[in-house]
């Protein structure tokens, strides 16, 4: 019986110790890797605009005159990780040309939301705004007063037109969608 014991207490000190190794490398992971483009994302992290809710609403009035493409996302976000490249390439086709893109990421990691958007060239069309996280609540509140209905769930995509909504959609776009929602938008 006591070999027994012995046995499991080896097992379970075993487990555990191989869970903290995962769970190391997860976290430190994006740490450990020697990136080629490092120069680049430790450029990127130096240029991450942060922001507080109150900031939102005036980053929402463009001032080039231009209607505003607005999008809350994150990294760590399932859905805006398939809708950003849809995005992105909708950018990269010219099909979102009138429009001032601002994008507002709600990661609390500069170097992790900085390494996505330099090793999927995302950065190239959008100047680098987040809000912290903890912040994130209170967005909705100042949200609503220009027409918003944002509840919180991300992606959230938006078009503004001096500074009022126009249409939103907070569920997952392909193209068609999007490109469906800036002719609503016209």
């Amino acid at each position: 019986m006591e070999k027994k014991r012995d046995d499991i207490k080896f097992l379970f000190n075993t487990l555990a110790l191989t869970f903290t190794i995962v769970a190391l490398i997860v976290v430190f992971q994006p740490y450990m890797v020697d990136d080629p483009r490092l120069e680049e994302v430790k450029k990127i992290e130096s240029q991450l605009i942060n922001i507080t809710p109150q900031d939102v609403p005036g980053l929402l009035k463009s001032t080039t005159g231009k209607p505003v493409l607005f999008m809350a996302y994150a990294t760590w976000c399932y859905y805006c990780r398939q809708v950003m490249p849809v995005i992105i390439q909708l950018m990269r086709d010219h099909e979102f040309d009138e429009f001032t893109p601002v994008f507002i990421s709600l990661d609390s990691e500069p170097r992790k939301l900085s390494r996505y958007l330099v090793h999927r060239d995302f950065y190239h069309y959008f100047r680098p705004y987040v809000l912290d996280s903890g912040l994130f609540n209170r967005l909705s509140s100042v949200m609503q007063p220009i027409g918003s209905s944002f509840s919180g769930i991300i992606p959230y995509i938006a078009i503004f037109k001096d500074g009022r909504m126009v249409v939103e959609v907070n569920k997952v776009v392909n193209r068609q969608q999007l490109l469906d929602l800036v002719a609503q938008a016209k």
